[in-house]
């Protein structure tokens, strides 16, 4: 995801920014939940193994690091949301 320049942004688009993050957020971990099951099949079904959990391990951090900076933007955007409402 780009960095954005929020100061520039109105209250709307501002709120359309949360709203389009959150959402992201929300796939995000759905899919890191689903991942997680993956694993947990994976090891009742086959036993542990390492190679049947790497795959999905791997994914499951990429996936939370990327969110990391979502949630970084997310924070940009309400911290600006605040300073145009009391403006």
């Amino acid at each position: 995801m780009q960095n954005k320049d929020y100061t520039q942004l109105s209250l709307e688009a501002l709120q359309a920014e949360e709203k389009k993050i959150k959402k992201e957020l929300t796939i995000r971990a759905f899919f890191i939940g689903m991942l997680i099951g993956i694993i947990i099949f994976s090891v009742v079904r086959n036993g542990f193994r390492i190679f049947p959990m790497l795959i999905p391990t791997i994914l499951i951090f990429m996936i939370s690091r990327n969110s990391q900076k979502l949630k970084f933007n997310l924070h940009e955007v309400r911290k600006e949301m605040g300073t145009n409402n009391k403006s």
